[in-house]
């Protein structure tokens, strides 16, 4: 133990040993969900028609939304009653086995447009377990010197998973031919990962989970939404993601930009799903030596929606691949100071005994926004065509952030070293 603590004032979080175990498991686990949902995305497209394939695509969003939200606050309940490492190492092997099947039917030869979404809704299932356990666990890893540090390096593993995934999925994508047998090879591998991940996390030393007051489970399922709900600061972040997510979700319209409107192919069509993390993965490198000397937090919070919406409506307009990659990046960039931005606000006013249930209640914001905004985006593009959905999404996203700023005034006056930012 003093071997970690000496190790960790010399390299910050980085010389946490379980952390270190936590980010090498995620990178893997990320790189294998962004591999299955890019080839999810253009396997969908090879089983409808081209006039189908907005809505279709859009729907993926309807199938994860629906599990992610209903069992969001159940699932932030048991990661603050149950060891949350066991429960990352079951939804891992949920997803694994998922996967596994999937691309076992699709290179059996099947038309599987139905099991596509039933392997999306199952799997958002188990994230929605996953996902409050995952930020608890990780905020309970963290010393509150480190919060920042640890933050940023999450959030680079994410896009470093986020940039490598899409790239090895759409050059797999192109050396297998592009066809339902390679998105079945493609799932078949990232079955495999997910396991690996599942035997790392194992690894991790047991951490007790903390005490919860007595109480019926479904009040005690509310508390983490009562909590953040009063806290304006908290309510403002969670409001102002939701909008840019809902109005802003239009990366589910790659597959059509890479085919109808820049004409580059499955490698383009990686790359250009690639592009967001690229531009995340530069931003967590410069926040993981920034993060914590950030001043004017709140501000910089507001700021970063308002760069991600203008980067929106650039892409949207774009029928340049070179500028819709640097519009993609531009987006994926601010996108990532907003989530490191909102981890430490979120790590810093949560008490630990909330930590799932304030997880899950952000969930219903930062999750929901995204998989109910890719609805809206398939039904506009039915309607008016990719371009205009996307510009004016952007457009839209601009205008939200701007009501929600002016009606939270706390959150713009959010500071480093805010003397109430400690959780009682």
């Amino acid at each position: 133990m003093g071997s970690e603590v000496s190790a960790s004032r010399a390299w910050g979080a980085l010389g946490l040993r379980d952390l270190r175990i936590f980010l090498g498991a995620y990178l893997g686990s990320f790189l294998a969900r962004h591999v299955v949902q890019t080839a999810l995305q253009w396997h969908v497209t090879l089983l409808v028609a081209p006039d189908d394939r907005g809505l279709a695509l859009g729907a993926f969003g309807l199938f994860r939304a629906l599990p992610l939200l209903s069992l969001a606050l159940p699932a932030g309940l048991l990661a603050d009653r149950v060891d949350r490492r066991r429960i990352l190492l079951v939804a891992q092997l949920a997803v694994a086995a998922l996967t596994l099947g999937l691309g076992l039917v699709t290179l059996s030869g099947g038309e599987p447009i139905g099991l596509l979404y039933a392997v999306s809704l199952l799997s958002a299932a188990a994230l929605a377990f996953d996902l409050p356990a995952r930020h608890a666990l990780m905020a309970s890893l963290l010393p509150a010197e480190h919060v920042g540090h640890g933050a940023s390096l999450f959030g680079l593993t994410v896009e470093l998973a986020a940039i490598v995934g899409p790239a090895l999925a759409g050059v797999g994508l192109a050396t297998l031919d592009g066809d339902r047998s390679a998105c079945g090879a493609l799932y078949v591998g990232a079955s495999v990962v997910f396991v690996l991940v599942a035997l790392l996390l194992r690894r991790i030393k047991p951490i007790a989970a903390p005490a919860v007051t007595a109480g019926a489970p479904a009040l005690s399922m509310l508390d983490g939404l009562r909590f953040m709900w009063t806290e304006p600061r908290l309510r403002g972040a969670a409001l102002i993601d939701l909008v840019a997510q809902f109005f802003g979700a239009a990366l589910s319209l790659l597959p059509l930009y890479a085919t109808d409107i820049l004409h580059v192919g499955a490698v383009g069509y990686g790359w250009l799903v690639a592009a967001p993390a690229l531009g995340g993965g530069l931003m967590g490198l410069w926040l993981a030596g920034t993060a914590e000397r950030i001043e004017a937090r709140g501000r910089m919070l507001v700021l970063a929606i308002v760069g991600y919406g203008l980067a929106t409506v650039v892409y949207g307009a774009s029928t340049h691949f070179a500028l819709t990659m640097l519009a993609l990046a531009a987006a994926g960039a601010f996108d990532t100071l907003s989530t490191v931005l909102r981890i430490m606000l979120r790590t810093a006013l949560t008490p630990d005994h909330l930590r799932g249930r304030a997880t899950s209640a952000s969930m219903l914001f930062f999750v929901g926004g995204p998989q109910l905004g890719e609805l809206e985006t398939g039904l506009m593009t039915r309607w008016v065509g990719p371009v205009a959905t996307v510009v004016s999404g952007g457009f839209l996203c601009l205008a939200g952030t701007a009501a929600v700023a002016f009606s939270h005034r706390p959150l713009l006056r959010w500071r480093r070293e805010d003397p109430t930012d400690k959780p009682t």
